[in-house]
């Protein structure tokens, strides 16, 4: 995950936050940006949407 926060420009502690979340969490969409870019994925596929 360091080497994530690195890459990224995301604090290790959001990162680390986010992996460990075992439900719903707020997130920082500039955040989901970064990581998404990071990986070079569309930032839909960081996240699950539920449906009600």
């Amino acid at each position: 995950m360091l080497d994530v926060a690195e890459r990224s420009g995301v604090p290790y502690s959001t990162i680390k936050t986010y992996a460990r979340s075992p439900g719903m969490t707020m997130v920082d969409i500039g955040a989901l940006l970064k990581l998404a870019r990071t990986f070079d994925v569309l930032i839909e596929d960081l996240f699950e949407i539920v449906k009600e």
